[in-house]
């Protein structure tokens, strides 16, 4: 794990950098769902959110209408994303930094104080599924469907962040460097 936390301090993330994740098993699935997950790494979430603000400001909301959800619950959808942006939790906000350890500059590698686990964030390039998973049923509320309904729609760059736990990890690879788990 040291010859990782090594590889992520000295590897510079900035602009567009990738790592591929081979064999990446997801804790949501029970474990039971194998992948393989190309990221980028470099990625500014600072300028995601910028730009997604400025996509629901602009949104239509007859451009996305859907059988599933009505105009106003799309329109309440919007708001709600709107504001997460715009005026996060501070609550929330708080609790993440107390909560991890920035490993590299950029915060990209983190340590999860609590369970010790290293964690890496990334915008999702390339998923291939190797082995099927089995994930269990959630009755989200209609609102909450709504607001991923918009999310996928309007193509919110935001949403395409995703946290891997490395310990489920079989091999990272960036840079040319490859660790074996």
């Amino acid at each position: 794990m040291q010859n990782l936390i090594d590889l992520f301090k000295n590897f510079n993330f900035k602009g567009v950098s990738f790592v591929s994740l081979k064999g990446y098993s997801s804790d949501k699935s029970g474990n039971s769902e194998v992948a393989d997950v190309l990221i980028n790494v470099g990625t500014s979430y600072a300028n995601m959110k910028k730009a997604d603000i400025e996509t629901l400001k602009n949104a239509k909301v007859n451009n996305i209408l859907s059988d599933n959800f009505g105009k106003s619950l799309l329109e309440e959808a919007i708001a709600e994303k709107l504001k997460s942006l715009t005026n996060p939790s501070e609550n929330h906000s708080n609790g993440q930094k107390e909560a991890y350890i920035n490993l590299n500059e950029q915060g990209t590698i983190k340590l999860c104080k609590e369970t010790n686990s290293i964690i890496i964030s990334g915008t999702v390039v390339r998923k291939t599924v190797i082995v099927k998973g089995e994930y269990k049923t959630v009755n989200s509320k209609p609102l909450t469907l709504a607001k991923k309904y918009v999310e996928t729609a309007l193509d919110l760059k935001t949403a395409k962040m995703r946290y891997y736990k490395l310990s489920n990890v079989g091999a990272v690879k960036t840079n040319g460097d490859t660790i074996e788990f």
